[in-house]
C-alpha cells in the first residue's frame, strides 16, 4: 500500500543480479539503488525495521545477507564464500564462516524471533531439496539450523532445481511448494508439483498435488525426467 516497492534490478547481468532498488510505484523509476557485488543472483529482497534494513537472498552465492540501508554496509552474511557467521547444523556440528549448509536457496525471509525461513534447493549438490529454518545470534556471530524438512528423500526425485518457497503461517506451520525433478510410478511419485502445509513436527496438515499429462503412466521411468522447462511449476 506504499508509494514504492523493492526488488532486485540487474537481471541482465551475465552472472546474476548484483543490485536492488526502491522503485516508485507510479513512474517505475528507481528512487534508490544499492550495489552488493558479492551477492550472485540476488533473487529476493525483504525490507525490515521501517525500511532501514533488508534481508537479501543470494541464490548462486548460497548466502543470506542482512544489509543496512542507512550505512550501505552488510551487517552479516550467513552462508557462502563471503559468510561472516559461524554455521551450526541440526546435529550441533559447527562450520566456520565461508561454509554453506544450503545451496541455491529461494525466498529467504525473516519471520521474527531471530528466525529465517528459506527453501533450500540444494542446487547442484545431487541431494533432495528441503525446507530450512535457521536462527541468528548476532552477539555470538552464529547461524544455527533449527529445522529441516525433506519432501521426497531420493535424488533426483526429491530435487527442485529452481523455485520453491517457505512461509510461516499464523499457526506456526509452514506453507510451501516444490516440484520433483524426476517422476516415478514405482515410487508413487507422479504429480508435477505440490503445495503443502507442514507442521514443526514434520507432519502434513494440508496438501494439494497438481498432475500433468501422465508421461510416466506406462510404468517405466525413462520418460520421467523433468527440468525447468518441462512440467508445471510453482514459485512463490
Amino acid at each position: 500500500g506504499g508509494q514504492s516497492y523493492w526488488q532486485p534490478t540487474d537481471p541482465a547481468h551475465p552472472t546474476g543480479n548484483y543490485t536492488f532498488s526502491e522503485i516508485d510505484r507510479l513512474s517505475g523509476d528507481a528512487l534508490n539503488t544499492y550495489l552488493l557485488k558479492e551477492c550472485v543472483d540476488m533473487n529476493h529482497v525483504q525490507v525490515l525495521e521501517d525500511e532501514h534494513v533488508v534481508i537479501i537472498s543470494c541464490r548462486i552465492s548460497g548466502s543470506v545477507v542482512k544489509y543496512d540501508l542507512d550505512s550501505r554496509h552488510v551487517r552479516w552474511t550467513a552462508g557462502g564464500d563471503n559468510g561472516t557467521l559461524t554455521l551450526v547444523d541440526e546435529d550441533g556440528t559447527t562450520y566456520p564462516p565461508g561454509w554453506s549448509l544450503w545451496s541455491g536457496q529461494h525466498n529467504a525471509e525473516y519471520f521474527g524471533d531471530n528466525k529465517y525461513f528459506l527453501f533450500d534447493n540444494q542446487y547442484d549438490q545431487m541431494t533432495p531439496s528441503r525446507l530450512l529454518v535457521f536462527a541468528v545470534d548476532e552477539d555470538a556471530g552464529t547461524a544455527t539450523v533449527e529445522y529441516t524438512y525433506t519432501f521426497f528423500d531420493t535424488w533426483p526425485h526429491g530435487y527442485s532445481e529452481v523455485f520453491g518457497d517457505n512461509d510461516q503461517l499464523p499457526t506456526g506451520n509452514m506453507l510451501t511448494c516444490w516440484w520433483p525433478n524426476a517422476l516415478s510410478p514405482a515410487r508413487d511419485l507422479q504429480y508435477d508439483t505440490q503445495l503443502l502445509e507442514v507442521t514443526h513436527s514434520k507432519e502434513i496438515a494440508w496438501q494439494m498435488s497438481i498432475f500433468g499429462q501422465h508421461e510416466c503412466d506406462g510404468g517405466s521411468d525413462h520418460l520421467c525426467n523433468r527440468n525447468i522447462d518441462v512440467g508445471w511449476k510453482v514459485y512463490s
